[in-house]
C-alpha cells in the first residue's frame, strides 16, 4: 500500500510501491483541509502557488525544478522518448511543453518526468535489465481506448532487443467504480473486470483497466501495483468530475537513477 507523504507547508502525497531500486517517483495530491497542493500551471490557477509546490516536491525528490519535461495531454496515444535535448521542456512554462504528447519514456538517468492528473491514471512503468528505462503515461478513458499503454510498453522496448526485460508498474489514484457512472457505450469499450453493473447504471474502474491492458499485454499481475484510491470519493485527491474545471491537478513525478537496473 502507497504511505502518505507529507511536506512542510502542507503539502500531501503518496509513495510510489513495487518499484525496484533505481527509481525515484512520488504522487503528488492535495491537501484535504486546505485544498493547496495544485501542480499544474495552465488554465487561470495560481502559477506562483504552483511553482512553489514543483520546488517542494522537487527537493523531495532531490532534482531540479527546471528541468522538469511535461507534455501537453490531448487523451491520446502518442508516447515520446525523451533526453537531453526535452530537459525543461514546460517546467517553468506551459508554452514550452511538448505537443500533443500523452506518455514520456526516457533512457536518461536524472531526467524528471511529469505527468498531472485529475481523474485519469498516472501510470508508471519501469524497464529493468542492462539498459533500464522509465514511462509515465497519461491513461483516461480515451487514451485506454487509443492505446497508450499499449505504445508505452512498445517505446519502453523499441530499438535495443531487450524484449525480454522485465516490466513493473504502479498505478495512480484515478476514476473508480462506483462512483465513475458511465454510459453503457463506454462501459461496452472497457474490460469487464473494469466495469461494475447495476440495473441500468454502469460504472467504471479505470485503474482495473489499465490492469487488464497491461496483463492482457504480457506483464504479470504480480508486478502491477495499484491501489486502488479514487479521485472522485477522496478528498485528499484532486478530481475534474468533483471540483469542476478549475479544480488543481495531481501528479506524477518520477526520474531514473543512475545504475537504475532491477
Amino acid at each position: 500500500m502507497s504511505a502518505e507523504v507529507a511536506l512542510t507547508g502542507g503539502l500531501r502525497g503518496f509513495s510510489v510501491e513495487g518499484i525496484p531500486r533505481g527509481v525515484r517517483a512520488v504522487f503528488a495530491a492535495r491537501a484535504a483541509a486546505s485544498g493547496a497542493g495544485n501542480l499544474s500551471l495552465s488554465g487561470n490557477r495560481d502559477r506562483a502557488t504552483a511553482l512553489l509546490a514543483r520546488a517542494a516536491w522537487s527537493r523531495h525528490l532531490n532534482v531540479d525544478a527546471t528541468e522538469w519535461v511535461c507534455g501537453s495531454l490531448v487523451h491520446g496515444a502518442t508516447v515520446r522518448v525523451v533526453g537531453e535535448a526535452e530537459r525543461g521542456r514546460g517546467a517553468s512554462d506551459s508554452g514550452t511543453v511538448l505537443a500533443a504528447c500523452d506518455g514520456l519514456v526516457t533512457a536518461t538517468p536524472g531526467l524528471p518526468l511529469f505527468m498531472p492528473v485529475a481523474d485519469c491514471a498516472a501510470v508508471l512503468l519501469h524497464r529493468g535489465g542492462g539498459r533500464p528505462r522509465l514511462a509515465v503515461l497519461h491513461a483516461g478513458w480515451r487514451g485506454l481506448v487509443a492505446g497508450v499503454i499499449e505504445e508505452g510498453l512498445r517505446r519502453l522496448h523499441e530499438g535495443d532487443g531487450e524484449a525480454s526485460a522485465e516490466i513493473r508498474a504502479w498505478i495512480s489514484p484515478c476514476a473508480r467504480a462506483p462512483a465513475y457512472e458511465v454510459g453503457p457505450e463506454l462501459a461496452e469499450r472497457a474490460p469487464a473486470a473494469a466495469v461494475d453493473r447495476e440495473g441500468a447504471r454502469c460504472s467504471v474502474d479505470v485503474g482495473r483497466w489499465c490492469v487488464e491492458i497491461l496483463v492482457a499485454a504480457g506483464v504479470p499481475r504480480t508486478a502491477i501495483q495499484d491501489d486502488g484510491l479514487d479521485t472522485l470519493t477522496d478528498e485528499r485527491l484532486f478530481s475534474h468530475r468533483r471540483e469542476g474545471v478549475g479544480g488543481g491537478r495531481n501528479a506524477l513525478i518520477a526520474v531514473l537513477e543512475d545504475g537504475g537496473a532491477a
